[in-house]
C-alpha cells in the first residue's frame, strides 16, 4: 500500500487543524466573546491551560497543538467507525454509495438529528470530568471548518 498520499493528508491535516484551532482560541478570549457569556468557566480553564503550557504565544501555540491533535484522533475515529458500519449512519460520512458531500448524519432526511441547536453537540463526548487530557473543554474549540465546510 502507497502510504505517502496518506501522510501528506495528516501533515496537511494537522497544519489546517492548529490553525482553526488558534482562531478559536483566539475568538474565545476575546473580551466580548459569546464564549465567555455562555461558557465562563470554559474559557477560564482554557486561560489557565495557556498559562500552565507557558503563557503568551508559545502556551496558545501549545495548547492549539494539544487540541488538534485531539479533534483530528476524534475524527478519524468517527471514520474509521461509519466505514466499519459502528455508527449505524455516517456521522462524518456521506451516504454510502457517494464520494463526497455532507455526513449523512447532517442530510436533510435526518430529521431526528436536527434537534441538535448547534453541530458542534454532534462532537461532543460526554465524559465523567468535563475537562478532557487537555484540562479544558475543547468542544468550546471545534474549528468552524469542521461543521461549517461548504459541501460540493
Amino acid at each position: 500500500m502507497e502510504t505517502a498520499p496518506l501522510k501528506s493528508f495528516a501533515t496537511w491535516a494537522r497544519t489546517a487543524l492548529i490553525r482553526e484551532v488558534a482562531a478559536r482560541i483566539a475568538v474565545a478570549l476575546a473580551p466580548a466573546s459569546p464564549e465567555r457569556v455562555e461558557q465562563p468557566s470554559a474559557v477560564a480553564a482554557l486561560e489557565k491551560a495557556i498559562r500552565a503550557a507557558g503563557g503568551g504565544d508559545a502556551g496558545r501555540r501549545a495548547v492549539a497543538d494539544k487540541v488538534a491533535y485531539t479533534w483530528f484522533n476524534r475524527v478519524i475515529a468517527l471514520r474509521f467507525m461509519d466505514a466499519n458500519g459502528y455508527t449505524g449512519i455516517g456521522v462524518v460520512s456521506p451516504e454510502r454509495g457517494r464520494e463526497g458531500g455532507q455526513p449523512e448524519v447532517l442530510a436533510p432526511k435526518q430529521k431526528s438529528w436536527r434537534h441538535y441547536p448547534d453541530e458542534r453537540h454532534l462532537f461532543s463526548v460526554k465524559r465523567k470530568n468535563a475537562a478532557n487530557n487537555c484540562g479544558i473543554s475543547i468542544e468550546v474549540l471545534l474549528p468552524d471548518a469542521i461543521t461549517h465546510h461548504r459541501y460540493r
